[in-house]
């Protein structure tokens, strides 16, 4: 006791104790704050990562509750994973200290589960899906280059249409919109692969067989898309889970029937990577001479500027004859030949917007959520 009062007789020492008992207590003021606030704060990205994140770890513990089948899709609501102890409410962790509401949709594509989260937080945030970005009425034009809505959906038409797509630093452009989502092509430089090399019976050499698929054999073009799907290191799990399954038109065509074949009698169901149709490639065209020119479809189309390129399409009237994009012109070559190829997928409907205008200066970026 004498020692603490001889302390307290000192100037310096009673203002080293005041000084110091000041700063515990601002120490713990500040730390019932932070209490109080609810501690980190996150930007809305970071709470749809979060809403991903806590979503996985939900299915961990619930996988039964999972999607089972292709394409089907199950909704967890954010009020779920908040009452589970999953993530915190919104207004303790949001920056604004704003309440939101919001769901996380699973979707099952061809095995593989896409998370998309959906957060609403009024005015101050709303999650965009990249299908209404894309269709916005300011987007839509009745002439000249843009995007036109047709009976099935939308499509793009013209060589300036700010249809450029990036997901997972891929580049791809944007064909068009239906029921099943969102159409591209890619345009990532390949090296080249024949369409088929088998031996044909009917031109006793290695020409090719220019059936796509027959009796469960695949061409050799079905085993390199299939290959490439199949590759982790260039589509990881993740990314697989963007891309939803279609049904593939697998016609054989005549050469004088290619640009009026628009209706398809045969179909391949549950393909995630296919090619372009010949049929695909004039659809695009501004150029009114496309009707009766077949070369005149290479001016104002986007899908020009391509290169050479393998579509899926084959000749109806001989057997080892396939379709082929030539310096914007379309032509029938053998099977057997060498050429590029562009793979055309469906996106989901389901994939969330990031930033973009479709433009090559600014274009589309799919809001992507990765385990690292």
């Amino acid at each position: 006791m004498d020692n603490i009062k001889k302390m307290l007789e000192n100037p310096i020492a009673r203002n080293a104790m005041i000084g110091l008992g000041i700063f515990f207590i601002v120490v713990i003021i500040i730390v019932l704050i932070a209490s109080c606030s609810g501690g980190a704060r996150y930007t809305y990205e970071e709470i749809e990562a979060k809403m991903i994140s806590s979503a996985k770890k939900y299915y961990e513990a619930n996988d039964t509750n999972l999607p089972s089948k292709d394409k089907d899709k199950v909704e967890l609501s954010l009020q779920t994973l908040i009452d589970g102890g999953y993530v915190k409410e919104t207004a303790k962790i949001t920056k604004d200290k704003v309440s939101c509401t919001g769901k996380v949709v699973v979707v099952n594509n061809n095995g593989n589960y896409l998370y998309s989260p959906y957060l609403d937080c009024g005015s101050n945030y709303k999650t965009k899906y990249l299908l209404d970005v894309i269709k916005d009425e300011d987007n839509i034009v009745t002439s000249g280059n843009g995007l036109y809505k047709n009976d099935t959906g939308y499509i793009y038409k013209g060589d300036n249409v700010n249809n450029v797509l990036i997901l997972n630093e891929v580049k791809y452009m944007i064909m068009s919109i239906d029921d099943n989502g969102i159409r591209i092509v890619d345009t990532t430089k390949r090296g080249s692969a024949s369409w088929d090399d088998r031996y044909n019976v009917d031109k006793q050499g290695s020409m090719g067989i220019n059936d796509y698929i027959s009796n469960n054999i695949n061409s050799r073009i079905k085993d390199t898309l299939e290959e490439l799907y199949n590759n982790e290191e260039v589509y990881p799990k993740d990314i697989k889970g963007y891309f939803t399954t279609s049904s593939v038109c697998i016609d054989k065509v005549s050469i004088n029937d290619v640009k009026n074949n628009d209706g398809c009698g045969k179909r391949l169901d549950g393909q995630v990577f296919s090619l372009l149709t010949a049929n695909d490639f004039f659809k695009p065209s501004l150029d009114e001479n496309c009707a009766t020119n077949n070369k005149a479809c290479t001016n104002y189309n986007y899908l020009s500027s391509l290169g050479n390129t393998w579509t899926i399409t084959a000749d109806k009237d001989t057997s080892y004859k396939v379709y082929k994009i030539t310096s914007g012109n379309l032509e029938l070559k053998n099977a057997s030949g060498m050429a590029s190829y562009k793979i055309v997928a469906y996106l989901d409907k389901n994939v969330l917007y990031a930033s973009g205008d479709g433009s090559e200066a600014n274009p589309y970026v799919v809001k992507t959520y990765l385990e690292k």
